[in-house]
């Protein structure tokens, strides 16, 4: 039986395709015993530029910078959905730092060997398996096996303690004068919550309801000017009598 599936969607081409297109092909067919875990990390090993990962966008201190295998937090955040909906124990998942628009709020996920993983139990009586597909457009992910659940449904709460985004304004000489360039697109923070509630068993048998609370940072927007645009930083004026350095 298909117990969960899910589509995640992306620009076609590219580094950050490559990768995915990689990963998937590396989960496609994985087979999971009744009582062990799928972990991504364990099942892919290092995603290397050796390994054959190319540099693609990954967050890195709050700016998306190229490293080795970047853009597989995809297939992370599609095998967690697909995961969410068959109604298996989710185990170990961490969002991003910040709201990714692709991505369903509050249900996706990031990678990183060794340290950041998605990995989930199956808990039924019966083994799972794991099928990827991709288009150039698209990663899918299918969970097989045996039901355990009737419906599997999810709820989200609305978004609450919004927190605005900062710009940094950064030097770069290729950019001409009175110009500027876009290097990463701002997004305010914001709070959620999300349930999921599985319903089994005989009619009036209560709903087993979860809960996970994401609250994501800002998204600094970045842009680069000509030096001669970088706006001056002013000192405030120092009380009376005080000393300066200079």
């Amino acid at each position: 039986h298909l117990l969960g599936t899910f589509t995640t969607f992306h620009a076609a081409g590219g580094a950050r395709t490559d990768n995915i297109r990689r990963l998937a092909a590396v989960l496609d067919g994985t087979w999971v015993a009744p009582g062990a875990q799928l972990s991504v990390n364990r099942r892919s090993g290092p995603r290397t530029c050796t390994a054959g990962y190319l540099p693609a966008g990954t967050i890195v201190r709050g700016e998306l910078v190229d490293t080795c295998g970047g853009g597989v937090s995809q297939v992370g955040t599609t095998v967690l959905n697909a995961a969410f909906f068959a109604g298996v124990t989710l185990d170990e998942w961490q969002p991003h730092s910040f709201y990714i628009s692709r991505y369903p709020p509050g249900r996706e996920a990031t990678l990183s060997y060794p340290q950041l993983d998605v990995a989930v139990t199956n808990d039924t009586d019966g083994w799972l398996l794991v099928r990827t597909a991709t288009t150039p457009t698209s990663i899918t992910v299918e969970v097989y096996g045996r039901p355990r659940w009737s419906t599997v449904r999810a709820e989200h709460s609305e978004r609450s303690e919004p927190r605005p985004f900062a710009t940094t304004v950064r030097a770069a000489e290729d950019v001409p004068v009175g110009e500027e360039r876009v290097v990463q697109p701002g997004g305010d923070g914001f709070a959620l919550t999300v349930r999921r509630i599985r319903t089994a068993g005989p009619a009036g048998t209560p709903p087993e309801v979860e809960r996970w609370r994401t609250v994501y940072a800002p998204q600094q927007r970045i842009v680069e000017v000509n030096p001669a645009d970088v706006p001056a930083v002013v000192a405030p004026p120092a009380a009376d009598g005080a000393a300066s350095d200079g």
